[in-house]
């Protein structure tokens, strides 16, 4: 499959569920660690990769959270693929080095990047009869090493990410982002149904608050866009930010569709019509994601594949 038909069908499944009034990206049958992983790695899926399980995981197995292995990862544990099996196809970030000789003779080097597409299996679909370990084990293995944290770790996690990034917030009116005076305005916590909610919300502002051309300017998306459409795109793109910060620590975000009312028909219209335009929101939510939930603690932290052959 090429990368643009794995774009085209993850478009679809999305664009069906928003023309239903739905949104894909929050499910309850997830509710908490609903991080897209490979089980035996642990690496964790981001950006496309993950509304990619998480599509996936809805319409195949709705009652199963996204874990996932690699088919080399399948063979070594001599499992096999229960009949009728359909594999995740997932973008794989991969460099190459090009070399080259300039007027003065000395040898360049440019690195090039790309994607390769790689297939996945959910646990669900492995037979493991005649494994040499079981698929229960290797799940529960993993989630040994990374409990479940509590709301009370989660959100002290959260607040690391507010003081490290140090965003102006002031407190009292409706949720919003001041660009003139670079200034967040939100709600008093306790006037929230839940501590996550107001997190979530105020994830959601600072992504807009990424929008300074210091943090993770975004202008050129915007380009030869009407007001309307302009104001959409940045909600979506601040959506799936949310999105992605609270999955990062295992949380459902609980988005109230009536709040997305107006923009829902808009965000079904452009991933039906110019779908890339939709994945180039998908990687600046991945963006602000990674930007957001950077902190002192997240940098000793050896967290990030770079390559993964086997997803």
């Amino acid at each position: 499959m090429k990368t643009q038909e794995l774009q085209n069908q993850l478009a679809q499944t999305i664009y069906e569920s928003l023309s239903q009034g739905k949104l894909p990206w929050t499910t309850p049958h997830f509710s908490t660690a609903i991080l897209a992983r490979n089980v035996v790695t642990g690496h964790v899926y981001k950006g496309t990769n993950t509304l990619s399980a998480w599509a996936y995981s809805m319409k195949y197995h709705d009652d199963e959270k996204p874990n996932f292995i690699g088919f080399q990862q399948l063979q070594n544990f001599h499992w096999k693929l229960k009949k009728g099996s359909k594999g995740l196809p997932l973008f794989v970030h991969h460099t190459s080095v090009k070399e080259s000789t300039n007027s003065k003779g000395e040898t360049e080097k440019e690195v090039i990047p790309f994607f390769k597409i790689v297939y996945v299996f959910h646990v669900a679909d492995i037979d493991d009869s005649e494994g040499t370990v079981k698929v229960a084990d290797v799940v529960a293995k993993w989630k040994a090493k990374q409990e479940e944290r509590t709301d009370a770790q989660v959100i002290e996690e959260y607040e690391e990410m507010i003081r490290y990034h140090k965003p102006n917030i002031s407190y009292g009116s409706q949720p919003c982002y001041v660009p003139l005076i670079d200034k967040i305005k939100m709600p008093k916590i306790g006037e929230f149904f839940s501590d996550l909610q107001y997190y979530e919300v105020l994830f959601h502002e600072m992504a807009h608050w990424t929008k300074h051309p210091q943090r993770v300017p975004r202008k050129e998306i915007f380009e030869d866009k009407g007001k309307k459409e302009a104001y959409a795109i940045e909600e979506l793109i601040a959506e799936l930010s949310a999105v992605f910060v609270m999955a990062r620590t295992g949380r459902l975000i609980d988005s109230n569709l009536e709040n997305h009312k107006a923009h829902i028909q808009s965000w079904a219209s452009f991933v039906k019509d110019t779908p890339t335009l939709f994945f180039r929101c998908v990687g600046y939510a991945n963006k602000i994601a990674e930007f957001l939930t950077t902190t002192e603690s997240a940098k000793e932290q050896d967290v990030e594949v770079l390559e993964e052959i086997e997803a």
